[in-house]
């Protein structure tokens, strides 16, 4: 097994990161993935108290619940519901935290807890310190370490063990009943005369753990595992080819909006500099807010009918014979925007008839009528992205669905006018990749053409965090892997985006379907 020191990591992160661990357990071996090794996680969090269930707020609270909430509000601590038992306690600062992550045979559950709480019970010994377990540790009546272990599947384990290490979580504890254990107070290393840094004691309990469990540790950097807690990986990067400024001005003249400045898009320069770009309708102001889009949410401006003549007319000195056009979700609208979808798309085609059009949509909640009123106009290319694994949808998508945006793919591809297919799968929230080529097998299924393999990239702190990064070789991996599961054309990098050489994937899938295609002039597009 695995040991890594992670620094200060949020409790989201954490969670997500253990889930990605558990996961792979559970799905890589069924695709030919390794089983990720068992792994030891040591960190400690922003200050956040966690809870399993609601009725835990109640009987878990010292004082009254309004203070409570009035305390946490004045000191930004977070208050986030957590799967693993042990009813309510808190983190933060100072205090030692271990995640294990293991695969167990037989009779576990008793003995599993048993034996960190042997290897806890040793490492306070080291120091000269007396202790006893019972539902934790406790010191002279006054309780150190916590235990709270989940088990999934039946025999995976995750989340652990919580040791008070300085003075600064006991005033926190000290407003709940950690655990439920109706006892006067906590006690920490500090108190007892014991200053050690968190790391310090992270390596004397890994070590006690290994004993404990008879298994040999090693000691490794979190990057071994794709994550980076401060920083990106060397590859990530961007290039700015030349001057953006003659797409800036084309933007500017034509009063349009762009999902490359909207989402951030880190390939903006180099697409620019090309005089590339992906123009976005139906405002910049989006109805849904998914964890990992940057584009503004709130309530949208009124419709502009005028904004797909502007569109046609931008499209048109666009250099490059396959034009790329998206949107935000217009969840308000009765029509979900499809009207102005399909005007945009008819009169591109008049002022453009020589180009393709490659289009990427929302789902239209589903609405078959509209999505087909869209397809109806001829779009070339008809996008919808996936977007990541289903167990992870309402986390990253909360107001989309897996199965629906499958549904609108199919759809797309049973359509008359026959477009070309897409979709796309960002890499990076905690998906196992097991999950990736389950969803990758969801996706052939739906019928698609052409898929785009992507990592994610936090475009702000408000964002959900990058749990992590994925080398080169796994996109090289995941990309054979999904050419073999039958996908014609798959595009898959660190940093490409669903329109990423969009005229280029064009052309192959029209030509692995054997139809005669418009040659794409640009093709190194990104959106």
């Amino acid at each position: 097994m695995r040991s890594a020191w992670l620094g200060r990591v949020s409790y989201e992160t954490a969670l997500a990161l253990q889930e990605q661990f558990v996961y792979g357990k559970l799905s890589n071996q069924r695709h030919g993935f390794p089983e990720p090794e068992d792994t030891l996680l040591f960190l400690e969090h922003p200050s956040v108290y966690t809870y399993h269930q609601e009725h835990d707020l109640e009987t878990c609270l010292r004082g009254k619940k309004d203070e409570f909430w009035q305390f946490v509000r004045d000191q930004h601590i977070a208050v986030t519901r957590t799967s693993r038992g042990g009813k309510m306690t808190y983190h933060g600062p100072g205090q030692l935290v271990g995640y294990y992550i293991k695969r167990l045979n037989g009779p576990f559950a008793r003995d599993f807890v048993g034996k960190l709480a042997h290897a806890i019970i040793a490492t306070l010994a080291g120091y000269g310190i007396s202790s006893r377990y019972h539902d934790g540790v406790w010191v002279d009546g006054k309780k150190i370490c916590s235990f709270g272990v989940r088990f999934v599947g039946g025999s995976i384990t995750m989340h652990g063990f919580a040791l008070n290490v300085t003075k600064e979580p006991l005033p926190y504890l000290n407003r709940i009943y950690p655990c439920g254990a109706q006892r006067p107070s906590v006690i920490s290393l500090a108190d007892l005369g014991i200053t050690l840094s968190l790391e310090k004691v992270a390596g004397d309990v890994s070590q006690n753990i290994s004993v404990a469990f008879g298994e040999p540790i090693r000691t490794v950097s979190p990057r071994e595992f794709g994550f980076y807690s401060t920083g990106k990986p060397a590859w990530i990067r961007t290039l700015a080819l030349s001057s953006t400024a003659a797409t800036r001005q084309l933007v500017k003249n034509a009063a349009l909006h762009t999902v490359c400045e909207e989402a951030r898009c880190p390939n903006l320069n180099e697409c620019w500099s090309r005089g590339d770009v992906t123009i976005m309708i139906l405002g910049d102001t989006c109805t849904r807010s998914c964890g990992f889009c940057a584009v503004k949410t709130g309530r949208p401006s009124a419709i502009d009918w005028n904004e797909p003549v502007r569109t046609a007319f931008a499209v048109a000195q666009i250099p490059h014979s396959h034009v790329v056009i998206t949107s935000v979700d217009r969840d308000e609208l009765p029509d979900n925007g499809c009207r102005i979808w399909n005007s945009t798309i008819i009169e591109t085609k008049k002022f453009s008839p020589d180009k393709t059009i490659e289009i990427l949509t929302p789902d239209f909640k589903g609405n078959e009528a509209q999505i087909n009123f869209v397809l109806d106009a001829g779009p070339h290319v008809f996008a919808h992205n996936i977007e990541t694994v289903a167990r992870l949808h309402k986390k990253v998508r909360p107001q989309a669905k897996y199965d629906r945006s499958l549904a609108v793919l199919a759809l797309a591809k049973k359509h008359h006018r026959a477009p070309i297919v897409k979709s796309n799968i960002m890499l990076g929230f905690g998906e196992s990749e097991g999950e990736v080529i389950d969803t990758i097998r969801d996706l052939y299924e739906a019928g698609i053409d052409i898929l785009t393999i992507t990592q994610y990239l936090q475009p702000t702190l408000n964002h959900l965090p990058v749990v992590k990064y994925y080398a080169p070789t796994d996109f090289v991996t995941l990309k054979k892997r999904a050419e073999e599961v039958g996908i014609p054309i798959v595009i898959a990098g660190s940093l490409v985006r669903t329109s990423y050489r969009a005229g280029e994937a064009y052309a192959l899938a029209r030509e692995r379907l054997k139809e005669p295609c418009v040659e794409p002039v640009g093709t190194y597009r990104a959106s």
